[in-house]
């Protein structure tokens, strides 16, 4: 039964017919096989740690190794989990290292395991996280002939190798070809959701050459996470980021501000610092600011920095809060910003040299009736503007504030 319950992923079942046993008095061996198949459980659920401390105490850890490859191989999974499911700057390369030592003794020790292409497989995303992409390339290609337990292994396989074509080798049609067959190998009778990430990456693939039909893989990514499961809604929201990108680089604000205000329902409001929010408010802000909405634009950028307080364009961000504060006429706002920023930038010993902030601050002294202030504020643009950079309006601005 519990082999049944894993194979179907019902993790919520499993973990209630495991507890039930637990709580007999097993024998020393059947309580060994009933904390492998929590473990199991346990790595299916995302809490490889848990995993790990249930191996443990079945007495199957690094240093003790079982001569059972099934074993070995769900070890080395939990090892790899652990290090990809850690918290941002809490991953242990030791946790790699484990993991890659183990694969490696699998394919010395058990050439004939019926599970060798998952263990190649894992060795190449191993690779993948050492930057070695030559040698994880070889792995995928090699997993693709051998005997494996995986339904969707071949579709695994197919996606990475897309995904070293794409970022590794720079052959996005070598890519595509990856990615399609990916999608043509993914077993009918699997869950889907894992297919939303191989049309965002084809997506990324087709951004740049094709973009009306990166837009339709976007979409198709959307409609393949429309169910309401925590794992589908954290998927729609990836393709809706996806869609909000690639609507704002082809000038349909409407579509990009739907996007993120989907986005912003899907996803969970992050505790503190979060770089993809910071992003979602900046496309908000950009795409509100080519339809004149300039309030909900001005509140989109201020939240791009509340996301992201340490932002590596916050000038930039700065700016088109000005920008924002002048078309709504709060002129005295567009100086305490720009003056700000100037402070800060000077402070800090890297002064910012965009001529557009004194143009922007020349322009609101201006409309203050400060125009010696503005004069001052125009000619510093005027010395700072790059080599080509049109001109012609801060220079007809400068002469009329004398």
């Amino acid at each position: 039964m519990l082999e049944t319950l894993i194979e179907e992923h019902d993790v919520r079942r499993a973990e209630v017919v495991i507890a039930r046993l637990l709580r007999l008095e097993l024998e020393d061996h059947a309580r060994q096989r009933v904390l492998v198949y929590r473990a199991r459980v346990r790595l299916l659920a995302a809490r490889p740690a848990e995993a790990l401390d249930d191996l443990k105490s079945a007495g199957i850890t690094i240093t003790v190794t079982p001569v059972d490859p099934d074993l070995l191989a769900l070890l080395a999974d939990c090892y790899l989990a652990r290090f990809e499911l850690a918290p941002a700057g809490f991953a242990d390369r030791q946790d790699v290292r484990q993991a890659e030592a183990l694969y490696t003794r699998l394919a010395q020790e058990f050439a004939t395991y019926d599970n060798m292409g998952w263990i190649a497989y894992q060795h190449g995303r191993i690779c993948l996280i050492g930057d070695r992409a030559a040698d994880a390339e070889h792995h995928f290609r090699q997993a693709l002939f051998q005997p494996a337990r995986v339904a969707a292994l071949t579709a695994y396989c197919y996606e990475r190798l897309g995904y070293i074509a794409f970022y590794e080798q720079r052959q996005p049609a070598r890519a595509l070809t990856f990615l399609d067959k990916a999608v043509d190998t993914f077993p009918a009778g699997l869950s889907r959701l894992w297919l939303v990430q191989v049309h965002l990456l084809r997506s990324r693939v087709l951004r740049e050459a094709r973009p009306e039909q990166a837009l339709q893989a976007a979409q198709t990514a959307l409609k393949i996470a429309a169910d309401e499961t925590p794992e589908a809604r954290s998927a729609r929201a990836e393709a809706l980021l996806m869609l909000a990108e690639l609507y704002a680089a082809a000038q349909r604000p409407h579509e990009a501000i739907t996007s993120v205000q989907q986005f912003l329902q899907v996803s969970r409001l992050p505790a503190g610092i979060d770089v993809t929010w910071s992003r979602v408010y900046e496309l908000l802000g950009d795409a509100c600011f080519t339809l004149e909405r300039y309030e909900q634009a001005l509140t989109a950028y201020q939240n791009v920095l509340v996301f992201n307080p340490y932002h590596p364009w916050e000038d930039t961000i700065q700016y088109r809060i000005s920008r924002c504060y002048y078309l709504l006429r709060d002129y005295q706002r567009v100086v305490n910003t720009v003056n700000n920023l100037i402070l800060k930038t000077g402070t800090e010993g890297n002064p910012t040299t965009d001529y557009q902030l004194y143009h922007l601050l020349g322009d609101a002294w201006f409309a203050m009736g400060r125009y010696q202030d503005s004069r001052q504020a125009y000619h510093t643009a005027l010395q700072i503007a790059p080599a080509g950079a049109d001109v012609t309006r801060i220079r007809a601005f400068y002469e009329q504030s004398r």
